[in-house]
């Protein structure tokens, strides 16, 4: 039960540039508004006699047309007001400060209490009385220390679930392994045919399950700090030589605690790092990195977003089949670019021209302009899939994008996924552009994501963005990756990529920010052919 006014305190933090202007509602009646300016963060005060008992509902909008591109991230609600001490089903958490307490409303005959000012040391007190009247009872007791906090509970909760620790030997130091591979319990049996195969290879494979990594490294809570914990436990502390390669198997999500109720669970997170363009971005590179100075990742990793079993099954059969057939198909003879239009398209344009004059001689570059289409997407559209459907090395898309569109129009998005017919000729996608990687939405699935899992077709693997860059940083990463990527032998996908990212600096932030936040969505041991 509340008593008499209450203090509402709101930060938030502007993503976008500008004005930022949100209007704050409690329960259903405004309450004011906040502005500020720019990247930074604005807080709204207010006091007065908005709460009512039981639920209160505080609605933040952002008004009018700004609403399509204003980005704001919520910091901080604090709620301060005088509440009287009456226990909400036989419980009642509350702050010391009084020299005497008495607490209404308990059902039991003589409730528990407990001082929980330090969690990890929980004291029962004695020396409380309880007075019964009319079914329910009134505790009361003294205590002259400060800052306490105490909770009064008819009786203690059993656990939702008892779950065993899973045995594992992720900290034998005898372990080693070329390949991790870390994957929710279930998915592994779909994962059996891709670690016979790339044990045919030579390669020593191990497959953990997700949950023995929280046993061993969070206490058995998920966490993505216990995915770098093991990481790097593995490459510094297992017998030598050091693993070469982590595939990631699991869709992610940015709603860790499930609040929105999506349909993409966090299956095996990712860590959310700070950009200048997006503000929090994905960064897989994040769980290989060389120290919390050194962004540059030290072991190649990759990502198979699945949401199923038969999606992973479905990237495995695509892996194994691409890696089975021979390298001297016409169609891996073929490199396609993509250029967008529009007031960058002089930018665009150019890093295409540059790319494909990176290309070895053996590939043969085929170019699909926006701009010779004059702007119309519906015929550059009916090109592009007609490129893709005669197969290529690689596939390279240049412009603007969202996470499941390029271009306006769209030039393609996820619609137009189903057009796509190319059976066992699958390129590599590079897209240099924003969000096209966005794998880590709970309600949606971005564009490469979809193109990974399609059936009969789509792409073999992807180096693609989960934030928002600009087209300097992409396009040295790019350069960098075929420098790398064909030299003789062919290197692995995710060797070739990481030695790229390597060679990129990280005193600029927008170098950074395309080095952490350009993803592989597929295995880093693929080899390209």
């Amino acid at each position: 039960m509340t008593s008499g006014p209450a203090q509402l305190r709101i930060v938030l933090g502007g993503v976008t540039s500008g004005v930022h202007s949100t209007q704050v509602v409690v329960n259903g009646q405004p309450a004011g508004e906040a502005r500020w300016t720019g990247r930074t963060t604005g807080g709204y005060q207010t006091r007065g006699t908005f709460l009512r008992e039981g639920e209160n509902l505080i609605t933040l909008r952002v008004p009018g047309e700004a609403s399509r591109v204003e980005v704001n991230l919520l910091d901080s609600i604090t709620i301060t007001y005088t509440r009287e001490f009456v226990a909400v089903g036989d419980r009642l958490e509350f702050p010391g400060g009084a020299s005497s307490y008495r607490l209404r409303g308990f059902h039991a005959d003589q409730p528990t209490l407990y001082d929980i000012t330090d969690p990890r040391q929980v004291q029962k007190l004695s020396g409380i009385s309880f007075e019964r009247e009319g079914g329910a009872t009134t505790l009361s007791f003294y205590d002259s220390l400060a800052n306490r906090r105490y909770l009064a509970l008819a009786s203690a909760k059993a656990p939702i679930e008892l779950l065993p620790a899973s045995p594992n030997h992720l900290r034998d130091t005898q372990q080693r392994a070329d390949d991790i591979i870390i994957a929710p319990a279930s998915f592994l049996p779909a994962l059996d045919p891709l670690v016979k195969h790339r044990t045919a290879q030579g390669l020593t494979v191990r497959t953990v399950a997700v949950e023995q990594v929280y046993d061993a490294f969070s206490d058995g809570v998920p966490n993505p700090h216990a995915l770098r914990d093991f990481m790097t436990y593995a490459r510094n502390m297992w017998a030598a030589p050091a693993p070469r390669f982590v595939l990631l198997v699991g869709k992610a999500s940015y709603d860790y605690r499930d609040n929105l109720k999506g349909q993409n669970k966090n299956l095996v997170p990712t860590f959310l790092v700070q950009t200048p363009h997006l503000g929090e971005a994905a960064s897989d590179d994040w769980f290989v990195a060389s120290s919390a100075d050194d962004p540059h990742p030290t072991m190649a990793i990759g990502r198979i977003p699945a949401e199923t079993p038969a999606q992973v099954a479905t990237a495995v059969g695509k892996i194994i089949a691409y890696e089975s057939t021979s390298g001297a198909s016409d169609w891996r003879k073929r490199a396609v670019f993509v250029a967008d239009a529009g007031k960058d398209q002089a930018v665009f344009e150019s890093m295409l021209e540059s790319l494909a004059g990176d290309l070895p001689e053996s590939l043969q570059p085929v170019e699909v302009l926006l701009s010779a289409h004059q702007g119309d997407v519906k015929a550059a559209r009916a090109e592009i899939v007609r490129e893709w459907n005669r197969g290529a090395l690689m596939l390279a898309y240049i412009g603007h994008g969202s996470i499941d569109t390029w271009a306006p129009g769209p030039l393609f998005g996820a619609e137009h996924v189903s057009a796509l017919q190319n059976q066992e000729r699958l390129p590599l996608l590079l897209t240099p552009t924003c969000l096209d990687g966005f794998f880590y939405h709970p309600e949606r699935d971005s564009l490469a994501e979809q193109l990974l899992f399609k059936p009969g077709g789509g792409i073999i693997a992807g180096i693609v963005p989960t934030g928002l860059s600009v087209p300097p940083p992409q396009e040295a990463l790019m350069r960098s990756l075929f420098g790398e990527l064909f030299k003789a032998p062919a290197p692995t996908l995710g060797e070739a990529l990481l030695r790229a990212k390597r060679a990129l600096p990280t005193d600029s932030p927008e170098y950074l920010e395309v080095l952490q936040t350009f993803v592989l969505l597929g295995d880093p041991a693929l080899t390209i052919r």
